[in-house]
């Protein structure tokens, strides 16, 4: 295989000046690069309610409520930047924007670098371009999950480079941005894949990430953190089933991730066990990530696999590297199609509505309660209104989790109880309980309609 890449370079020194090249190399990457800013600048600050849980935390470190001794967050590292950014009066959602949409380029650069680093270049140009305008970058927006995924990708071209001492440092560098049981696990496991490739253990490697993740946990302990992960078949299949209602063209992506698992031998066999690795422990945003990227790198080392047994057989009649961009852009292009899909309807279901109905039930708050009343609802109703919050996003699943969640409740009731209707929220209205502790005092409403965005 590594023989059809070098035959693929000389066709194109053949074929194109060393100043195209050398002009194409630079701008194709950079271009893909910063399309993730781009998006999500374009996109605006409707960001998920769980980034409002991190805006929070860098706020009280900022205004000196938390100290990083007593940090409940499972994002140490990220809230302190947050933070920082706070104390330039820079508005967090903003700052949460621009920096988990510049995650995403530095993810599109890793996941490119990963490729060269394997000798793969279509498949790295193509992998590239799909990550550029994926859905996963709105998804997460304001999150940490891009640093995340991109220290990861870099990790495994660092590791592909030979570079340990820079896998050591990136490893360290995402368990500081996510401590988690998914974190933990995918450091141990390129701590693994670092011993496999030096035919040793790696010693002292392995002493800076056992301090990392005891230091680290000992403040989780200590703060009472939960780093367990959310577990489910369930859930990921309605990732899956979401994905699928958006556009079918989703289905295409599985044959080209079958050859590209094929292709990646032996290298597939790490991969491989790395997206069964997040797939198996987690559902979360981290292991989305970690799988649709992973996803994205596969397809395209499945089309670069066509490519060159295309160029081999000389089916095209085209020189090679005609070959590979012609079918490269011809395998892209329902893929593409896909993504487009999404990124339209998603921008087209953006919470305007939501937050602006929440933003006038915040402000309500800020004016009508004291400082220390506790709220049960979204996070971002607690972050605007700077009150206690028990997180609750409208949904309670089934009959049963709405008893199981009345229990909770009533063992320490909140002082307001705020919400959109839903079905979940009707059924706890309803109950004895609820009615003989709570009373109705305001509904919000916006000026926009059903059928608006």
């Amino acid at each position: 295989m590594e023989r059809h890449t070098e035959l693929l370079d000389r066709a194109c020194r053949r074929t194109y000046p060393p100043h195209l090249r050398s002009y194409l190399a630079i701008v194709l990457p950079a271009t893909f690069t910063i399309i993730p800013l781009v998006i999500g600048i374009a996109w605006g600050a409707y960001l998920d309610d769980g980034a409002y849980l991190s805006f929070r935390h860098a706020r009280d470190l900022s205004l000196g409520r938390e100290t990083l001794r007593n940090l409940t967050t499972r994002t140490p590292l990220y809230v302190l930047v947050l933070s920082l950014l706070s104390e330039k009066n820079i508005p967090l959602p903003d700052a949460g924007l621009i920096l988990s949409a510049a995650g995403w380029s530095v993810t599109v650069a890793a996941i490119y670098s990963a490729g060269r680093a394997i000798h793969r270049r279509v498949a790295a140009v193509v992998s590239m371009a799909l990550l550029s305008f994926n859905p996963i970058i709105v998804q997460f927006l304001g999150t940490e999950t891009s640093w995340v995924t991109a220290s990861i990708w870099l990790a495994i071209a660092a590791t592909r480079k030979k570079r340990w001492g820079i896998q050591t440092g990136l490893l360290v560098l995402m368990l500081c941005i996510h401590f988690g049981l998914n974190t933990i696990a995918m450091a141990l496991f390129m701590l693994i894949l670092q011993g496999v490739h030096r035919r040793t253990f790696p010693i002292l490697p392995g002493l800076i990430l056992a301090a990392t993740i005891i230091g680290l946990g000992t403040f989780a302990f200590q703060a009472e953190i939960s780093l367990y992960p959310e577990l489910g078949l369930a859930e990921w299949q309605r990732e899956v089933r979401s994905l699928t209602s958006e556009s079918e063209f989703y289905w295409l992506f599985l044959p080209f991730v079958g050859l590209g698992m094929l292709a990646a031998q032996p290298v597939g066999l790490w991969l491989g066990a790395m997206g069964g690795l997040g797939l198996i422990l987690t559902i979360s945003p981290t292991s989305i990530a970690i799988i649709v990227t992973l996803a994205l790198f596969l397809t395209g080392l499945g089309i670069e696999q066509i490519a060159e047994w295309s160029a081999q057989h000389n089916l095209l009649r085209l020189d090679r590297l005609k070959s590979a961009a012609s079918l490269a852009i011809i395998g892209m292009l329902p893929l593409t199609v896909a993504q487009a899909t999404s990124m339209y309807q998603r921008h087209q279901l953006r919470s305007i509505a939501q937050q602006r109905v929440e933003q006038q039930a915040a402000a309500w708050l800020c004016t009508n309660s004291r400082p220390t009343a506790t709220v049960f609802g979204s996070d971002r109703i607690g972050y605007l209104a700077d009150r206690p919050t028990r997180q609750w996003d409208g949904g309670a699943g089934t009959p049963q989790d709405s008893m199981t969640m009345v229990e909770n409740l009533a063992t320490d009731p909140p002082d307001y109880c705020i919400s959109l209707n839903s079905i979940p929220w009707d059924r706890l209205i309803r109950t004895s309980w609820f009615q003989d502790h709570y009373e109705r005092l305001l509904e919000f409403s916006s000026a926009y309609d059903s059928t608006s965005p």
